[in-house]
């Protein structure tokens, strides 16, 4: 991975938890992207494994197969993502698998 992918995903990473934390929910960038013991980009969103991606080419799946690998027992794997090339950047979106992002909601109920 070059230093300028390694910047660019640095950046997704803190821009994604400062959007979080406006929102009164407590996330932070895990250092060295996942490197150590925690896996994953972000700590502090309840419930969720979160991997950020910011791309040239958008492969969904791909992306969610290394969550879910990594994903904690307990904790729905969500990749936040958006498109990121020359011209084309996109807002941040996320992708869940629908029996995840079901049981979320009715443990938002709660």
């Amino acid at each position: 991975m070059s230093a300028f992918q390694r910047r660019k995903g640095r950046a997704g990473e803190q821009e994604v938890a400062r959007l979080y934390r406006e929102q009164g929910i407590d996330a932070a960038r895990v250092p060295n992207s996942g490197g150590l013991d925690t896996k994953g980009d972000l700590v502090g969103v309840p419930g969720t494994h979160v991997e950020v991606k910011c791309a040239g080419t958008i492969r969904i799946l791909e992306w969610l197969r290394q969550a879910e690998a990594e994903a904690p027992a307990g904790q729905a794997p969500a990749v936040h993502f958006r498109l990121s090339r020359r011209g084309a950047s996109t807002g941040w979106y996320v992708a869940i698998s629908l029996d995840d992002y079901i049981d979320l909601l009715k443990r938002a109920e709660l």
